[in-house]
C-alpha cells in the first residue's frame, strides 16, 4: 500500500486500490460505491482519488440496504 499524499490544505488523498485494501474489498466494489454515489471521488490526470474525509463519511454513515 502506498503512503497517502497530503494536499496543500492538509487533506489526504488515496487511490482506489488503497481504499479497497483498507476496507478489505475489491477495487471493483470501491468503484461500485463511487458509481452509486455513496463514495465521493475526483479524477486528476486520469487518476481516481478519494479524500480521507470522504472515506470517513462513508464508514460513519448508516448502511443502506
Amino acid at each position: 500500500m502506498s503512503t497517502f499524499p497530503e494536499m496543500p490544505n492538509g487533506e489526504r488523498m488515496m487511490r482506489i486500490s488503497d481504499v479497497a485494501h483498507l476496507l478489505r474489498m475489491s477495487d471493483k466494489t470501491v468503484r461500485r460505491l463511487i458509481d452509486a454515489g455513496r463514495l465521493r471521488s475526483l479524477k486528476l490526470r486520469g487518476l481516481r482519488l478519494i479524500r480521507w474525509s470522504d472515506l470517513q463519511q462513508l464508514i460513519e454513515s448508516p448502511a443502506q440496504a
